[in-house]
């Protein structure tokens, strides 16, 4: 049984793809809903799925900077070519990492898929991966869990502090993955909020106090994306309130940056553009 809370219809729909899984299969939906632990569930009870991710130039798991590359796909082949008594379940996660030639590599083998191989793909940016290849997978939607039971998740993860529930509740509503990485790791749960503090001062500051914020976030990728996020975040719940076109300015130069970062642009460049709005 999963720790995670997943959205009742959601449920539903992976028990179906649990007893009648399709050969290739693509899930997504919104950051931090739990994608790979659902495609854990489907194939729970079935030999233990090999699971292909990103990784850095020396092998190592890498969801920021990582890519799928082609030799991991060609192991992927070669393990389809061998004779299979049985189904066996390969699971490719954040499928939106492969690179061109890794897609196109990919997609021949879903153009003569062996009947025994059943496929599951992930991805929260599936517009990345090739429409010929999203139009041989069958696509699976996954809807985040509704508000309450983002209230049940934290009661049974043991939060009763008032306060570390609110920014929980706030940093991670419906996103039962997130919760469940931030209280499982108190370090990486302080970080964050002391990533979300920054991101108000940013919001609200002048020219010289986000100058200033943006030097915590000039070094490492993983951390500015999270404060994009946070930006993002906050800057929504500001729109929510009293919108402006000021906010929505902020919002798209804020969501320019963090795609540009996330496919490897210069964080200098992109962060500044943010200050300078």
């Amino acid at each position: 049984m999963s720790s995670l809370i997943y959205n009742p219809v959601t449920l539903q729909r992976l028990d179906t793809l649990a007893a009648h899984s399709p050969q290739s299969l693509l899930l997504t939906g919104q950051t931090g809903v739990g994608l790979l632990t659902a495609a854990q569930l489907i194939v729970a009870g079935q030999d233990k799925p090999q699971i292909i991710r990103p990784t850095d130039t020396k092998g190592n798991t890498d969801y920021i900077q990582g890519v799928i590359r082609i030799d991991q796909i060609r192991s992927l082949m070669q393990l389809a070519r061998g004779k299979v008594a049985s189904r066996r379940f390969v699971i490719i996660d954040d499928a939106d990492q492969l690179t061109i030639t890794a897609q196109n590599a990919f997609l021949k083998l879903l153009e003569e898929p062996p009947r025994a191989l059943h496929i599951i793909l992930t991805s929260h940016r599936p517009h990345k991966i090739l429409a010929t290849i999203r139009s041989r997978v069958q696509i699976v939607r996954l809807l985040p869990p509704l508000p309450a039971q983002t209230q049940s998740q934290l009661l049974q993860l043991g939060i009763v502090d008032e306060k570390q529930r609110q920014q929980l509740h706030f940093l991670a509503s419906q996103q039962p993955a997130t919760i469940a990485r931030l209280v499982n790791d108190s370090a990486s749960f302080q970080a964050t909020a002391q990533t979300m503090t920054h991101a108000r001062q940013f919001l609200t500051g002048d020219y010289y106090q986000k100058i200033t914020i943006v030097q915590h976030y000039l070094k490492d990728r993983r951390l500015a994306l999270t404060f994009l996020e946070c930006l993002c975040k906050i800057d929504w719940h500001m729109i929510q309130r009293n919108p402006s076109d000021r906010l929505l300015n902020t919002m798209q130069v804020v969501a320019r940056a963090y795609e540009s970062i996330a496919a490897g642009g210069n964080l200098r460049l992109q962060l500044l553009a943010c200050v300078i709005l």
